[in-house]
C-alpha cells in the first residue's frame, strides 16, 4: 500500500464484492515470498488491462527493484544476513 501511495494512487482497504472485482481494470494478489503478482483472470473473464498505464507492471517493478537493494528509500524493509 505504502509503494502505491507512494506513486499517488489512491489506496483503500476494504471488502468488496465480486461484480467490484470482475469490473476491475487490472488486479494482483501479494504476499511476501512471490510479492506482486497480477490476475490474468477470474473464472472464466479475463481481467484486460484497459490503460495503458499498466499499474501492476509498474508496482511489481518497483517491488522488484525494493526488494534486491535497488531501491534505497526502503532500506528500512530489507534483512541482510552477514556469513
Amino acid at each position: 500500500m505504502r509503494i502505491a501511495k507512494d506513486f499517488g494512487y489512491s489506496v483503500a482497504e476494504e471488502d468488496i464484492k465480486t461484480k467490484d472485482l470482475l469490473d476491475a481494470d487490472e488486479a494482483f494478489l501479494t504476499n511476501t515470498a512471490a510479492g506482486i503478482i497480477p490476475i490474468s483472470r477470474i473464472g472464466s473473464k479475463k481481467i484486460f488491462e484497459r490503460n495503458k498505464e499498466n499499474r501492476v507492471k509498474i508496482l511489481r517493478d518497483k517491488y522488484i527493484n525494493i526488494i534486491t537493494g535497488k531501491d534505497l528509500k526502503y532500506q528500512e524493509w530489507l534483512s541482510y544476513v552477514r556469513i
